[in-house]
């Protein structure tokens, strides 16, 4: 091969299209994504100590205040004890000096053994002072001693055990509350118009039959400008429902126009979908997002334009740009 051959561009590929078909439709807008729990959260140990009184098992249902178990309560119990009995002592000790400096300041002709007393009675009012403090601090900590629950849920792990020590942070219980369970999907921004929150929609999944009923409980924001994140309640009375499920939701946006391709044209390149499209007979290569997951024909949004032709087959791989030769009618 000669250096003329070298610099020869490649030659067009040979692909079979078909039109890439715009319509206006007013079937609802059917898009997937996946359920979340609606509350979630890892219970922590506020304070170190062996774990005591758990009783709580996985998949366990517990009320908001349900004690999950305590962290050192023994030894709470027993620093406590000695703090009161340390008070106790204190307090019959001050009784004795108080009765011992009246009966010195009764006879005033030892000043020097006056201030003595005095200065003995100081310090163990000082130490008093010091275990009452303690003692509050005892109250205090009988609240992180004490793990309860924060809200109403069911218990998702369990990462402790009676008798096992933790330290102060160490996730205990993970708590979450699936009723409603949130459905999660990404849609187009354009939708957020026609879905405000409290509009009714229709979900499924295959862990139950038929269709319930959903409301939109808010829009959040995406690393797209294009893209909303919508956040769908779902009744989940019955717990078929498990976060991380996937489900779909079929949303009333109303009459619109759209683009329409065939399933078999899409091509999945790392958690992207794509489309190969030709205009004026160059490859154009479109991220794109997909609405209508049963059907042979899906909704496409994404960068698409009437005049594209979708690429069905190539006799080899493309990229973008590339040049090809349309085969057969399209």
């Amino acid at each position: 091969m000669d250096l003329d051959d070298e610099l020869l561009p490649p030659a067009p590929v040979p692909v079979r299209v078909v039109p890439l078909e715009q319509r206006v439709t007013s079937e609802p807008l059917e898009v997937s994504g996946r359920f979340a729990a609606s509350r979630a959260v890892q219970i922590k140990a506020g304070a170190s100590g062996v774990v005591e009184e758990l009783t709580v098992s996985l998949g366990d249902r517990v009320e908001a205040g349900d004690v999950l178990c305590t962290i050192g309560a023994a030894a709470a119990k027993q620093r406590a004890l000695a703090t009161d009995a340390a008070i106790a002592l204190l307090e019959s000790q001050i009784a004795e000096r108080e009765d011992a400096l009246a009966q010195v300041s009764a006879r005033p002709d030892n000043p020097e053994r006056i201030k003595s007393h005095e200065a003995k009675l100081r310090v163990v009012e000082h130490k008093l002072a010091q275990e009452k403090i303690q003692r509050e601090r005892h109250v205090l900590l009988a609240d992180l001693v004490t793990v309860r629950a924060p809200f109403g849920g069911f218990v998702a792990a369990v990462n402790a055990a009676n008798g096992g020590s933790v330290m102060h942070g160490h996730a205990l219980v993970e708590l979450v509350e699936a009723d409603p369970i949130v459905l999660v999907v990404e849609v187009p921004h354009w939708a957020r118009r026609r879905c405000e929150p409290g509009t009714e929609v229709e979900v499924t999944a295959r862990s139950f039959e038929g269709r319930r009923r959903g409301v939109v409980s808010r829009w959040a924001p995406t690393a797209s400008d294009q893209v909303r994140r919508l956040l769908i309640d779902v009744d989940n009375t019955d717990r078929r429902v498990a976060a991380g499920e996937r489900g779909r939701v079929f949303l009333p946006v109303g009459e619109r126009e759209a683009f329409f391709a065939p399933r078999g044209a899409l091509q999945h390149q790392e958690k992207a979908i794509q489309l190969q499209l030709v205009e004026h007979n160059r490859v154009l290569v479109r991220p794109v997002r997909v609405f209508g997951d049963e059907s042979d024909i899906v909704e496409v949004v994404g960068e698409l334009s009437a005049s594209q032709l979708v690429v069905m087959h190539a006799d080899r791989p493309l990229r973008d740009n590339a040049e090809v030769v349309i085969r057969g009618d399209h």
